[in-house]
């Protein structure tokens, strides 16, 4: 049985949007560089977080698109660069050897990408 809009939009924002900025709301869209930097790495590199393993934000988008693609082709592609800048630094942050910009351009980045998933959930609630 194939699944409705609203149930892959629904898990797409729960799944990742939620998740890929859940420790970044305590901290802020503008807080201490060091928590920003610590929360990312939580956020983006242990997105999920379970018995079967560690999967990163990026991983995850990949498991999603696929589904997603059919019901908003726009977005998805609006979804895969933003997906695509997140996936390069992601080996920075896990290395620590991001600059101070790089962090807050993550950040910045995984709002955006959180937000463009809440976005697609409202359309997908008015269909």
């Amino acid at each position: 049985m194939s699944k409705s809009f609203l149930e892959v939009a629904a898990a797409a924002r729960h799944d990742l949007g939620k998740y890929m900025v859940f420790q970044l709301r305590w901290v802020g869209r503008d807080g201490q560089l060091d928590d920003v930097r610590e929360a990312l790495q939580s956020d983006l590199l242990r997105t999920r977080d379970g018995p079967k393993g560690t999967v990163n934000a990026a991983a995850i988008w990949v498991e999603l698109r696929d589904v997603l693609a059919p019901f908003d082709p726009s977005a998805v592609a609006s979804l895969d660069e933003g997906m695509a800048l997140l996936a390069e630094g992601l080996p920075g942050l896990d290395a620590g050897t991001l600059e101070n910009e790089e962090v807050r351009a993550l950040s910045q980045l995984a709002w955006s990408l959180s937000e463009q998933l809440e976005a697609l959930y409202r359309r997908a609630k008015e269909e």
